[in-house]
């Protein structure tokens, strides 16, 4: 153990920034050694989010070469912050004054791994300091270039920021909520267009293409989190709990909270006095489908007004999560001259609707400003309809900014 301590405690500093290995690359006793050593003084800052990364011994030489960086160890320690940067930006452009920061690299070698984050067994066997780590889940050699996410101008591989998305900021891949629905032997969908089959975060006009959902393949304009990204990561700061991984651990998965209004009242002006039935997907975590059984069947009043209850009431998993495959809506109204609309409502939609301060809503008002899409209309499509919601949760305070 000795020589462990040795080894883990003789670091390089750059930039404010822990180098172990660079020397010796650290094997699995002496990672081992390193974590017991931070986690006897783990120091945390209530408006970072603080990385270990991790750095395969191969990786080192073949990774700066590839990509055009100083050999060695520091131009893979170039590489590796620019990535951490990139995620800090991004995740500052949404919520001011909460950064991400590359606190220390590790060095190890190809036959070691560094503690995952994605799970909860981090919590034993992680960093007390980090919110997470990286760097060890793709085989090594890595090549970042053949990535489809690689973006040359920046030598930075957007596909490994939206994982360090997961490991680090512990955000779910959003896009699993999306789907394909089936017409065949589904009346519901009868008469429902072929474009409004498909459901897909990212091109929402209210959420737009960001880190999570979907739409990296767009390029510079994913660079960002859409608003319920947003949400999900800055309601931790403004309720205190941004460094209780017990928490934010399980919410990187294909699973959403299941923290809505128990009333919500929609309201869409042009459909009043219209019917409305709301139908909820269900199914496997790749294979959905809408369930023949509507949460809700009731009519607007004449000011365009309807209250629901909780639409994914019953729905939880074990561990409290809404699943991926049960967290869309159809929402299908038809107007008394049976003009019939359409549109689609997720997870999110209501979860944005409690507010970030923790003392949920159980009422919230949500205008549709787009109302419902009009099937007899070829012309109004999933990427032209107006999908703004403006939420009012009742009595919930909104902050802007972080704490």
């Amino acid at each position: 153990m000795c020589r462990e301590r040795n080894l883990v405690e003789k670091k390089t500093r750059v930039n404010g920034i822990d180098v172990h290995g660079s020397e010796n690359p650290l094997n699995q006793p002496e990672i081992n050694a390193l974590v017991e050593q931070v986690n006897q003084n783990p120091v945390l800052h209530p408006n970072i989010l603080k990385a270990t990364h991790f750095a395969w011994q191969g990786d080192t030489d073949t990774v700066p070469q590839i990509v055009g960086y100083e050999l060695g160890w520091r131009g893979h320690l170039q590489f590796v912050d620019a990535h951490y940067q990139a995620l800090s930006q991004i995740v500052g452009k949404s919520i001011k004054g909460v950064d991400v920061e590359l606190t220390r690299m590790v060095v190890n070698e190809n036959e070691s791994v560094g503690p995952a984050s994605y799970h909860l067994g981090y919590l034993v066997s992680g960093f007390k300091d980090s919110a997470g780590t990286d760097g060890n889940w793709h085989p090594s050699p890595y090549n970042p270039t053949v990535s489809a996410y690689y973006n040359h101008a920046h030598k930075i591989d957007y596909g490994e920021v939206h994982e360090m998305g997961h490991r680090v900021l512990h955000l779910p891949d959003t896009y699993s909520i999306d789907t394909v629905l089936s017409p065949t032997g589904n009346d519901i969908l009868a008469n429902v267009p072929q474009p409004w089959l498909t459901y897909m975060t990212h091109k929402r006009n209210d959420r737009g293409p960001d880190l999570m959902n979907g739409g990296l393949y767009m390029g510079e304009a994913s660079y960002r989190l859409d608003p319920y990204a947003t949400w999900l990561l800055q309601r931790r700061f403004v309720q205190g709990w941004q460094h209780d991984l017990a928490r934010a651990i399980p919410e990187g998965a294909w699973n959403f909270p299941h923290e809505v209004p128990n009333e919500t009242t929609l309201e869409a002006k042009g459909w009043e006095g219209a019917s409305l039935t709301i139908f909820r997907t269900d199914g496997t975590e790749m294979e959905k489908h809408l369930a023949e059984e509507p949460v809700f069947s009731g009519q607007f009043n004449q000011d365009g007004k309807i209250t629901i209850g909780d639409p994914f009431e019953g729905v939880d998993n074990s561990d409290g999560f809404v699943p991926n495959y049960r967290s869309l809506l159809l929402l299908k109204a038809t107007r008394p001259d049976g003009t019939i609309g359409v549109r689609y409502m997720d997870i999110g939609d209501f979860n944005m609707a409690t507010g970030l301060k923790g003392e949920h809503s159980s009422r919230a008002e949500m205008r549709l400003i787009g109302g419902f899409a009009d099937v007899s209309d070829p012309n109004v499509t999933p990427e032209n309809f107006n999908w703004t919601i403006l939420r009012n949760p009742i009595d919930v305070y909104m902050p802007i900014v972080a704490k």
